[in-house]
């Protein structure tokens, strides 16, 4: 009989251990994708739209909708996914977002991992400024 309770004890601390693990773990993974994607993804956008201009963008919205365009291809998530504005300059080359994903770790709570990146694009004197 002693053992039996020891073993569903022993059982119920490895699973409440297992939860924990799984949601820390959950949330670095998280948060070191969206760090990573989000600083180059913000990154090539701007040398793709402001140095190689393949096309003329029209106005900010524009930019920013061709930014979340790449942002969605290089984030894979199942998350919801929030991004804040908080600059834009097309003439200078600055981009200014902070990013939020809400998700849920597998014991059922919500968890958010937010990241922030600004961007100022260098270009040279041969590129024009």
């Amino acid at each position: 009989m002693k053992t039996g309770i020891r073993m569903i004890a022993f059982a119920l601390i490895a699973s409440i251990t297992l939860l924990i693990i799984m949601s820390v773990m959950g949330r670095m993974n998280r948060s070191e994708e969206l760090q990573r994607e989000l600083s180059n993804t913000v990154e090539s956008t701007l040398e793709h739209l402001m140095l190689e201009r393949t096309y003329e963008i029209a106005d900010t919205q524009e930019f920013l909708t061709d930014f979340m365009q790449a942002l969605c291809y290089g984030l894979v998530t199942d998350s919801d996914i929030q991004v804040d504005v908080m600059g834009v300059d097309m003439e200078q080359g600055l981009l200014s977002v902070r990013v939020t994903e809400c998700f849920k770790h597998p014991n059922g709570r919500d968890g958010k991992v937010s990241c922030e990146r600004t961007v100022i694009l260098e270009r040279s004197a041969e590129q024009g400024v």
